[in-house]
C-alpha cells in the first residue's frame, strides 16, 4: 500500500503529487509551497490517525465543560442549604473540571453528581417566601439549558439523576461519533484549527492511500490510514522541551520522546567517531524533577536544552526511536532539518535519514533547500540502497507556472537533480556580480 500527496491551486502550489512511501524530498523557492506541503500533510493525516482526539476535544468544549460549568456554580449556589463538609466535597470533585484542567477522566464527574444527588435529598421542602426558596429557583434555572424546562418541575434529587443521563447520552454519542468518523466532525475541527473557512476542501488537497481517498467528503467519512500509524512534524529543533506550546505538533512530539521503552540496537553513530554525534540523549525524571539529558561520549551530562540546536537535531531522532514510536509505519514530515546544522553534519544528518529507511523502514517528507543536503541525501542513498535506490528516494522541485506567477507546479525528478542545482546556482550568480565589484577594488 502507498500514500499519496495531491494537490491542485490550493495556496501558492498549482498542482503537486507527492508519494509517501520512501524517502521524498521538496526543494524550491521560498514561497513555493514546500512548508505548505509539510504541514497540511501533516495536519490532515495526523488528524485521521487520532480521529478520536477531534471528538474528545468537541464532546469536551461543546458538552462536558458548559455541563461542568453549571454544575459547579449551582452546587455554591447551595450555600446555607447543606452543611459546609458536604458542599467542599461536592465542589472540590467539580473544580477540576471547572477550570478546564479536566477532560478525560469522567469518573470523577460521574460522582459529583451522585454527591450532588445525595445533596438534594437532604434538603427538605421549603416553603416560600423563605429566602432559601430564591436559591432554589436559581439552582433550577442554571440546570434549564441542560435537561430543558423540566428543571423548573422536577423534584430536586430527580434533576440529579437527569443530569446523570445526560451526562450517559454524551458518553454514548461520543462513542458513536468515534466509530462513525464523519467528515464534517472533521471539517469543523480544520475550520477552528487552522481558519480554513468551510474546512479542507478535499478536491483542491488531499491524501490518497491506493487511489482511496483519506478525507471524503461525498461519503461523509475520513478513513483510517494503514500504512501510517506514527506521524510527526519537526519544523525546528526548538521544538525540544516545549510540551505546553501553542503548537500542538510540538506538544505531541515531546509528550512521544518522553515515553521509556529504551529500545536500542540501531547504530546512530555509524561506528565512527564523530565527536559530539557519538553520544546520546535521553529524558529522565527523578522525583518531580525531568528533563532532556545529553551525555557526552567522555561520561559528562549535559541539559539537552542547553546544548547546541544542532545537537538537538540528532537527539529528537534518536529519542524517538529509543522511546519505541518509529517503525514501517511511521512517517517523519522533517522542514528544512538542514537550517541549524554545520556542513558536515548535514551529510551525517541525512545518512541517519536514510538508514533509518532502511533498516527500520521509516518513511520521510523532507522540505529542503540545501544543495548540501539534497546532495548528500542523493549520494548516501545510491551507497546505502544501490540498485534499489529508485524505488527508495525521489525528488520534486517547484517551478513557477509563468515568469511572473507565484503559482507552482512541483515536478517529480527521481535522482536526477540536476534541475534543482540549476535553480541553486542562479544564488552564485547573484554572488558573482558583488565579486566582481570587489575584483575592481582589487579585493579579491
Amino acid at each position: 500500500m502507498s500514500l499519496l500527496v495531491k494537490i491542485n491551486h490550493f495556496r501558492a502550489v498549482e498542482s503537486a503529487e507527492i508519494k509517501l512511501d520512501g524517502i521524498s524530498v521538496l526543494s524550491g523557492i521560498n514561497g513555493s509551497g514546500k512548508s505548505t506541503i509539510a504541514n497540511q500533510t501533516y495536519n490532515l493525516l495526523s488528524s485521521a490517525i487520532r480521529y478520536e482526539d477531534i471528538v474528545n476535544n468537541n464532546t469536551w468544549t461543546k458538552y462536558i465543560y458548559p455541563l461542568a460549568q453549571a454544575l459547579f456554580i449551582a452546587s455554591n449556589n447551595l450555600t446555607g442549604l447543606i452543611d459546609r463538609s458536604t458542599l467542599t466535597k461536592l465542589t472540590k470533585e467539580l473544580y477540576p473540571y471547572f477550570i478546564g484542567t479536566e477532560s478525560s477522566d469522567l469518573e470523577r464527574l460521574h460522582t459529583a453528581i451522585k454527591i450532588l444527588k445525595q445533596v438534594l435529598e437532604s434538603i427538605g421542602y421549603i416553603s416560600p417566601p423563605a429566602k432559601e426558596q430564591n436559591k432554589i429557583t436559581r439552582f433550577r434555572k442554571i440546570f434549564e439549558s441542560i435537561i430543558g424546562n423540566n428543571a423548573n418541575s422536577l423534584e430536586l434529587p430527580q434533576i440529579a439523576i437527569e443530569i446523570e443521563n445526560y451526562l450517559n447520552q454524551i458518553e454514548r454519542d461520543a462513542i458513536r461519533a468515534k466509530a462513525d468518523r464523519k467528515a464534517g466532525l472533521f471539517q469543523e475541527f480544520w475550520k477552528n484549527s487552522f481558519g480554513e473557512g468551510n474546512g479542507i476542501n478535499p478536491e483542491l488537497f488531499n491524501v490518497y492511500e491506493d487511489s482511496v481517498p483519506i478525507l471524503n467528503t461525498e461519503d461523509d467519512n475520513v478513513a483510517i490510514p494503514n500504512t501510517v500509524k506514527n506521524i510527526f512534524y519537526i519544523d525546528s529543533p526548538m521544538a525540544l522541551g516545549e510540551n505546553q506550546s501553542y503548537r500542538a505538533h510540538w506538544n505531541f512530539l515531546n509528550n512521544s520522546l518522553k515515553r521509556k521503552k529504551s529500545i536500542s540496537g540501531f547504530d546512530f553513530t555509524g561506528g565512527a567517531n564523530l565527536g559530539l554525534l557519538s553520544g546520546n540523549s535521553s529524558w529522565e525524571k527523578k522525583d518531580n524533577y525531568e528533563q532532556f539529558v545529553y551525555h557526552r561520549p567522555d561520561g559528562k551530562s549535559f541539559n539537552l536544552l542547553e546544548c547546541a540546536t544542532g545537537l538537538k537535531s540528532f537527539s529528537i531522532l534518536q529519542m524517538l526511536y529509543t522511546a519505541g514510536v518509529l517503525d514501517g509505519k511511521s512517517l517523519l514530515i522533517l522542514d528544512e532539518p538542514e537550517a541549524h546544522l554545520h556542513p558536515q553534519w548535514v551529510v551525517e544528518y541525512a545518512r541517519l535519514v536514510i538508514r533509518l529507511h532502511k533498516i527500520i523502514g521509516v518513511k520521510f517528507l523532507i522540505a529542503s533547500h540545501s544543495p548540501d543536503f539534497i546532495r548528500a541525501i542523493k549520494h548516501v542513498s545510491e551507497y546505502e540502497f544501490g540498485e534499489d535506490v529508485q524505488d527508495k528516494v525521489c525528488f520534486y522541485l517547484a517551478e513557477s507556472s509563468t515568469p511572473d506567477s507565484y503559482l507552482y507546479r512541483f515536478k517529480k525528478y527521481d535522482l536526477n537533480i540536476s534541475p534543482i542545482f540549476k535553480m541553486f546556482n542562479k544564488s552564485l550568480e547573484k554572488i558573482d556580480i558583488y565579486s566582481g565589484i570587489d575584483d575592481e577594488d582589487g579585493d579579491a
